[in-house]
């Protein structure tokens, strides 16, 4: 090996939790699920630096992206700020007017 320490072959399941910024559940369940590799060395539990990129890297979305620029008239702008709140029309438990 080339001078590695465990900390650039291995993190803990908190560390691995910390990176990827979930809980340690949420870790265990995807080692559980066979989501990311792991080694037991005694009673700790070690997954590979490498796997936690690999795994964050098959999980990214990549956005093409626009052949063009978008005009405010554009239908996809037009859908979007379409989506917008409901204007203030009270929560139904006050005084009408």
């Amino acid at each position: 090996m080339q001078n590695e320490t465990r900390d650039d072959l291995a993190l803990t399941v908190p560390e691995v939790a910390r990176t990827l910024r979930v809980s340690v559940s949420a870790v265990l369940d995807l080692l559980r699920r066979g989501e990311l590799p792991f080694a037991r060395v005694g009673r700790s539990i070690l997954i590979p630096t490498q796997a936690v990129g690999v795994f964050l890297e098959a999980r990214t979305r990549r956005v093409p992206p626009l052949d063009r620029p978008l005009r405010d008239d554009d239908p996809a702008v037009r859908a979007r700020s379409s989506v917008r709140a409901p204007a203030d029309q009270g929560d139904g438990h006050g005084e009408e007017d």
